[in-house]
């Protein structure tokens, strides 16, 4: 972790990650004395390591296997927490998942099916693309996290008519980039 760029960051794809999380809510449950009178406490817990590891290093690898391993003591250890402190039979525990996957490239060109990797980049370039048809040449298209990719501040100052043109043009180019299943507006697929 220390050689990592950004420790803080890397630490997510570690099983470390879900120990600091347990030892948060153990200290949580401690401080605010949860459990301790006959008032209904909730509180919610969020152990992302797996989602993290299985998005770094994909669904079926070792290091994925690992941190579902650990993760599985660690719900032992709090449950165990939670019994202790709150006592046997006094708390509800609902447990719920965040998605699925898909197999891991090299799984599938392994089984004879095609499957590639799709560089971020490769994307990005194909929005940029159809964004610059649309609107012109420009900087259209500033950032991208992991799957979403964001509008420059001169994209966004575009008439409204103009700006969507310009989203549905990246959009539909991202859609013809080999390898993506599916490409969608937020605004569309939240409600505004």
């Amino acid at each position: 972790l220390g050689a990592a760029a950004t420790p803080r960051r890397a630490v997510m794809t570690t099983p470390l990650a879900d120990t600091m999380t347990l030892e948060l809510a153990e200290a949580a449950i401690v401080g605010e004395r949860l459990g301790q009178d006959d008032v209904a406490d909730y509180l919610v817990v969020s152990f992302s390591a797996h989602d993290y590891v299985g998005h770094a290093f994909g669904q079926e690898s070792w290091e994925t296997l690992d941190v579902l391993l650990r993760l599985d003591r660690t719900l032992g250890e709090f449950l165990r927490f939670l019994d202790e402190r709150v006592g046997r039979g006094r708390y509800a525990v609902v447990l719920t998942s965040d998605h699925g996957a898909t197999r891991m490239v090299e799984r599938t060109v392994a089984a004879g099916r095609a499957a590639r990797r799709v560089p971020p980049a490769e994307i990005e370039r194909a929005a940029e693309t159809a964004a610059s048809l649309v609107a012109g040449p420009g900087d259209w298209i500033v950032a991208r996290t992991e799957s979403m990719y964001y509008l420059s501040e001169a994209a966004q100052a575009l008439a409204e008519e103009r700006r969507y043109a310009l989203l549905d043009a990246a959009v539909a180019a991202i859609r013809g980039v080999d390898g993506v299943a599916y490409a969608g507006r937020m605004d569309r697929l939240i409600g505004g």
